[in-house]
């Protein structure tokens, strides 16, 4: 027998090693024995609801993002500031950047080649603002990512500000009618 990535690997044909008991693959290594469960037997875990409190199980929940009692809605609504803000002069710092990549590479100017150090500072304080609000209304990786890369696009991080902070924005007065 030779073993191949952990794996014990057997040199001969299945066919003359069939009195051996465990079973085999056609190239002779042995398989983990099957997992069955069977269908009125219960899952390995417990029920969702048998393990979370009456508190935890009222999410609020819509496309916007996740939110729970525990959360404080004044975090989340200075996170949203903070959001709108950033977004904002992301957008701005975007459209003057655009501004001295003409003046720059059109007409051989540096007169705004200060503008890009300054404008790369306040692309990652929005990547930070788009994170800290993701984490409080429990979005997805990718959606955060998703929203960072609106910053690529000129005048679209205007349209980000206003659709996420219209939608945030109504699920905290829900949320605050809610409690």
């Amino acid at each position: 027998m030779r073993s191949s990535g952990g794996v014990s690997r057997c040199s001969r044909s299945s066919s003359t090693s069939a009195s051996c008991a465990v079973r085999r693959t056609p190239s002779c290594g042995p398989v983990p024995p099957r997992r069955t469960i069977k269908r009125d037997q219960p899952p390995p875990y417990p029920r969702l609801k048998e393990v979370m409190s009456e508190t935890e199980t009222q999410v609020l929940a819509t496309p916007a993002g996740e939110l729970r009692p525990t959360d404080d809605l004044a975090k989340v609504a200075t996170a949203l500031k903070f959001f709108r803000v950033m977004a904002i002069i992301a957008g701005v710092a975007l459209l003057i950047l655009c501004v001295e990549l003409v003046l720059h590479y059109g007409f051989h100017n540096e007169a705004m080649s200060w503008w890009s150090p300054i404008h790369g500072v306040l692309f990652i304080v929005f990547m930070i603002s788009v994170y800290n609000l993701g984490t409080k209304l429990r979005w997805s990786a990718m959606r955060m990512v998703g929203y960072i890369c609106t910053a690529f696009v000129p005048v679209l991080s205007f349209w980000l500000e206003h659709h996420v902070g219209g939608a945030v924005g109504a699920l905290l007065e829900r949320a605050q009618r809610e409690r």
